[in-house]
């Protein structure tokens, strides 16, 4: 490698972003090599299983075979020759690990947005729930997001809907009529019911945030719901000052149940911040094994110890977290932070996690593609590998019972809490490597 490379290469910039735990890098200088080049060398450098890359030479020819054969690139393809990006495709098609990827060019500004912000465009910011308990209005407002369309137009929640842009939903049949009734819709014009009373609301769709953390006070117990762990996801700043404010809404009301059930992850940086909520300054909350390279080049392996600040709002709390075989990554590494450090104040419920105690580096590419690379390996603040394993429950229940019984364990304050633990590999089911169960945050 020439010495002009590994200067390029030194000017790399790390920040946290996610897809159940990513790292984020940039190039400021893209004047680098080819991109199947730079993909290779850095997949050398940064790969956790190095040894299944084949040669270059190699992956080089298959990309000559399949245009010589007429196969036909992306019509989006940019910042490169066919031959390169069909050898940069083979490149990763021939890793086992199912998080290491490429992310083309043209694609590569909407997956940034995805990883980073929840905002959508062309909602309302409404949440509907089926109800059968009610009149014979079948459909109501779960949740209304703040400061989006339909809370401006005046909907909240707990307002049931009678029919929508003329459409009766009074029937067995109201999910499919409203889908029908609303899908070329610019403008939702509902009639509703609430405490008696009819509304009619006009809401105009438009951008929406998405929001990832909901509180529910009107249980036995508060339940703080976390969706995922993300950078942006209200218009002032992400699932942490959520998760904050939450905290503050709930203070003095008893035990907190923090339900991350089918959480997939998220973003390192904001993961840590929220553990930092419960522990007390110094605590461990995660190590993290990463493989990088150094200003000269060469491959290392650097171990950071993330360890908890000052001014935590629950350090003297006591939680319940509810989890399932879907709570991954970043939920996983918030889980065993809270529970390994609090002890006896904290209860695991529900079924053992998923398992994944990996994590991926994201780097821009030559081409204005991304590189996602699988080249962190996580472990608890007891320094435990989960990975394929999970972390267990301190309570088994079936998926179906898991928030009632959280619910019913928060609301015993005397309940001496069991001990956190790791269930061995050959008592639980292996997921396929890289997790298969993770969607795209």
């Amino acid at each position: 490698m020439s010495t002009q490379w590994r200067r390029i290469l030194i000017a790399l910039l790390f920040f946290a972003s996610l897809n159940g735990c990513l790292l984020d890098g940039s190039l400021p200088d893209r004047s680098a090599p080819d991109e199947l080049g730079f993909n290779y060398w850095y997949l050398q450098h940064l790969y956790i299983y190095p040894q299944e890359l084949p040669a270059q030479t190699v992956i080089a020819n298959k990309g000559d075979s399949l245009v010589q054969s007429g196969a036909e690139p992306p019509s989006t393809l940019t910042g490169m020759s066919s031959q390169n990006y069909f050898s940069v495709m083979s490149l990763y098609a021939s890793l086992s690990d199912r998080f290491t990827r490429y992310v083309a060019p043209a694609k590569a500004a909407a997956e940034t947005q995805r990883d980073t912000s929840t905002q959508v465009q062309g909602a309302i910011g409404v949440e509907i729930e089926w109800n059968l308990e009610s009149d014979s209005c079948r459909l109501q407002m779960y949740h209304v997001y703040p400061d989006d369309p339909a809370e401006a137009a005046g909907i909240r929640v707990g307002d049931r809907i009678v029919a929508v842009n003329g459409v009766n939903l009074q029937s067995d049949q109201a999910g499919v009529n409203y889908n029908a009734a609303t899908k070329d819709s610019l403008w939702l014009r509902f009639d509703l019911l609430r405490a008696g009373q009819s509304l009619h609301i006009e809401v105009k769709r438009g951008a929406v945030w998405v929001p990832t953390v909901f509180v529910d006070s009107s249980n036995t117990a508060p339940v703080i719901q976390i969706r995922e762990f993300m950078r942006s996801s209200i218009k002032q700043g992400g699932t942490d000052l959520e998760f904050h404010k939450a905290l503050l809404a709930t203070q003095n009301k008893g035990v907190r149940v923090l339900d991350l059930r089918h959480n997939p992850g998220g973003e390192v940086g904001i993961c840590l911040n929220m553990a930092n909520e419960f522990l007390s300054i110094g605590k461990p909350i995660v190590h993290l094994i990463q493989h990088s390279f150094s200003g000269r080049g060469f491959a290392r392996i650097d171990t950071v110890d993330y360890l908890a600040k000052a001014g935590g709002l629950a350090t003297t709390a006591s939680v319940v977290l509810a989890v399932d075989s879907s709570t991954a990554s970043c939920a996983e590494i918030f889980t065993a932070a809270v529970k390994q450090n609090l002890g006896t104040r904290a209860m695991v419920v529900g079924s053992h996690t998923y398992g994944k105690a990996i994590g991926q580096s994201r780097w821009n590419t030559p081409a204005g593609g991304i590189a996602v690379i699988t080249s962190i390996q996580i472990r608890t603040p007891d320094w435990t590998d989960y990975e394929h394993r999970g972390i267990s429950a301190d309570v088994v229940v079936d998926d179906s019972e898991i928030m009632a019984k959280s619910l019913e364990l928060a609301s015993d304050s005397g309940k001496t809490l069991a001990r956190h633990s790791i269930l061995p590999i050959s008592e639980m089911p292996t997921p396929p490597r890289g997790g298969a169960w993770i969607q795209e945050n």
